[in-house]
């Protein structure tokens, strides 16, 4: 997981320019529930981490890196965005890509609804909704910043 994450990046550094990637902080998440149906456990809501987002034009964008999960855990991922519908600043659609550091699956599929406005030229943040798919898993918000190089 982790070369084809690397080999992806290379991938696209070498066909990129310097404007087309961003910086991604990653920061803070909120579930629908306070702890885990699985686990019991308390859901960890500061989810710190960084990532690099490639923008192949105004509809699709690549990004990988890593955060600290809500279940205490270290998560490697890497995905692309597909924002289809932009209303001025705001732009909105869906990311489909791969998550490590979950207790159920070693690498598991990722899916969210993504909404992200440009707050300048350089500055965006990003909402990202995972909902919830059958009434044992909690729905979760989980918001990004991202400058552009």
């Amino acid at each position: 997981m982790k070369r084809l994450l690397l080999a992806s990046a290379l991938a696209v550094a070498l066909n990129a320019h310097a404007s087309d990637f961003s910086l991604v902080l990653h920061g803070f998440s909120k579930h629908t529930n306070t702890h885990s149906t699985r686990t019991g456990r308390e859901w960890d809501e500061t989810n710190y981490g960084l990532g690099i987002r490639y923008k192949v034009d105004e509809d699709i964008s690549y990004q990988s890196g890593f955060y600290q999960n809500s279940e205490h855990s270290l998560s490697l991922y890497g995905g692309i965005d597909w924002t289809p519908l932009h209303l001025g600043p705001l732009a909105f659609g869906a990311s489909l890509g791969l998550v490590t550091g979950y207790e159920t699956f070693p690498v598991m599929p990722m899916a969210t609804l993504v909404g992200r406005a440009s707050l300048t030229d350089r500055v965006d943040i990003t909402v990202r909704w995972i909902p919830p798919v059958t009434p044992k898993v909690t729905s979760v918000a989980a918001v990004e910043l991202s400058i552009r190089f």
